[in-house]
C-alpha cells in the first residue's frame, strides 16, 4: 500500500465542517467539462476551450453517506474491481480559477453493488456495518485538484453506475453531486471483469437515460471521459462552484424548484421560477389536475416543465416530488390553520 493509501483520521467531521450551516437546498454546481487526466497534470490543461463555468443542478446525496473521517487517496480497501484513478478539479464558476484547500468527500458502491456501513447491501442483502471501503476525503491542492484511487463502481437495482461526491466550500456552503460513466464502458467492464461478471442478478438499467436522477438532475453534465491504460482507467471531472465573493455563494443558492404547483405556496414557487428563469420541475397528478384547474391539460398549460404521475391521486405527486428533491422547504404560519391544504 502506498503512503497516500495510509489511513489518517481527519480532525474535521461532517458536523464540524457544517457548523452553523442552514439546511442547503441547492448550492451551485457547475460541471461543463471533463477529460482524461495524465498524472500530475492539471485537469484544466487537458480541456482547452472547455465550458467549465456553467452552473448545473446538484444531484441528491442519497441514503448512504456518512463521514468515516478518513483523509486518504486510496479508498478501495482491497475491494475487487477494475482500478480507477479519479481526479476532480474544483474551480470558481465566476472566473474558472482553481480553488485550493476545499474538502472533497467521495463514496460509491463496490463491484457487487454494496455500500460500506449499512445493512441490506448487494444482491443478498448483507450487512456492511462497521466497514469503510470506498469512502474517503481529500483536500484540493494548488491546482484545485483532489485525486482518488478506487475501483469502477458497481451497479444496484434502480440506478445506473455512479459515484457520489461532496465539496465542502466553507461552513455555510457545500456542493453535492453524482458523476457518471459512458454506457458502453460500463457494459464492457461488467461483462469482462470480476467481480461484476460474477453477479447472478441481471442489470435492470443498461443506459444512463433510464435513471431518473441522471435525467432530472443534470447527469449529462457530470459524465466523465475515461482513458483506459492496460486494464486500468483514468477519469476526471471539473466541478465549477459558486466561490467566495460570488453573491450566489452567500447562503443558499436555489438551482431548481421542485413543486407540484397546487394553490398557495406551491404555485407561487413555480410562478417565481418561470418569471425569474430559475429551473423548475416536479410532478403533478395525471391530466395536470390542480384545485383551480381540474380539467386537462390543467396546470400543464401554465407550467409545461411539470410531468404527470400515472395516477390522479395527489399523494403520489407529493411522494415523488419529495423523492426527487434535495430538501423540503416547509413554511409554517404563526397559528396553525384548520385546513393545511394539499402540500
Amino acid at each position: 500500500m502506498s503512503k497516500d493509501a495510509k489511513k489518517v483520521t481527519a480532525g474535521l467531521t461532517r458536523r464540524e465542517a457544517l457548523t452553523g450551516a442552514a439546511a442547503t437546498l441547492g448550492v451551485g454546481l457547475a460541471a461543463g467539462g471533463s477529460a482524461s487526466a495524465r498524472a500530475g497534470e492539471p485537469v484544466a490543461a487537458t480541456l482547452p476551450g472547455a465550458k467549465m463555468c456553467i452552473l448545473t443542478p446538484e444531484a441528491v446525496e442519497g441514503p448512504f453517506y456518512f463521514d468515516p473521517k478518513l483523509v486518504r487517496v486510496d479508498i478501495a480497501e482491497g475491494r475487487r474491481g477494475a482500478p480507477l484513478a479519479l481526479a476532480l478539479q474544483v474551480v470558481s464558476a465566476t472566473d474558472c480559477a482553481a480553488i485550493k484547500g476545499v474538502r472533497v468527500d467521495l463514496w460509491h458502491a463496490d463491484g457487487l453493488g454494496m455500500y460500506s456501513g449499512y445493512r441490506g447491501q448487494g444482491d443478498d442483502g448483507v450487512s456492511t456495518r462497521g466497514e469503510t471501503f470506498l469512502r474517503g476525503t481529500q483536500f484540493t491542492d494548488a491546482d484545485g485538484q483532489a485525486r482518488f484511487a478506487t475501483i469502477y463502481p458497481g451497479w444496484y437495482p434502480g440506478r445506473t453506475p455512479h459515484i457520489h461526491f461532496k465539496v465542502l466550500l466553507d461552513a455555510k456552503s457545500l456542493v453535492t453531486g453524482q458523476l457518471y460513466f459512458p454506457d458502453d464502458l460500463s457494459t464492457r467492464i461488467y461483462a469482462g471483469n470480476a467481480p461484476y461478471r460474477e453477479r447472478k442478478t441481471k442489470r435492470d438499467m443498461l443506459a444512463n437515460t433510464e435513471d431518473f436522477i441522471f435525467q432530472d438532475q443534470g447527469g449529462a453534465d457530470t459524465l466523465v471521459s475515461v482513458k483506459e491504460e492496460g486494464g486500468a482507467y483514468r477519469a476526471s471531472l471539473i466541478i465549477g462552484v459558486a466561490a467566495s465573493g460570488d453573491m450566489r455563494a452567500e447562503g443558499t443558492l436555489m438551482l431548481k424548484i421542485v413543486s407540484g404547483g397546487q394553490t398557495g405556496v406551491d404555485r407561487a414557487a413555480l410562478d417565481v421560477a418561470i418569471e425569474r428563469g430559475i429551473a423548475y420541475g416536479g410532478w403533478c397528478p395525471k391530466g395536470g389536475f390542480a384545485e383551480d384547474m381540474p380539467n386537462p391539460p390543467g396546470l400543464l398549460a401554465r407550467c409545461p416543465g411539470l410531468r404527470e404521475t400515472p395516477e390522479a391521486d395527489p399523494s403520489q405527486r407529493t411522494e415523488w416530488n419529495v423523492r426527487d428533491s434535495d430538501a423540503t422547504l416547509i413554511l409554517r404560519p404563526m397559528e396553525l390553520r384548520a385546513d393545511p391544504g394539499t402540500g
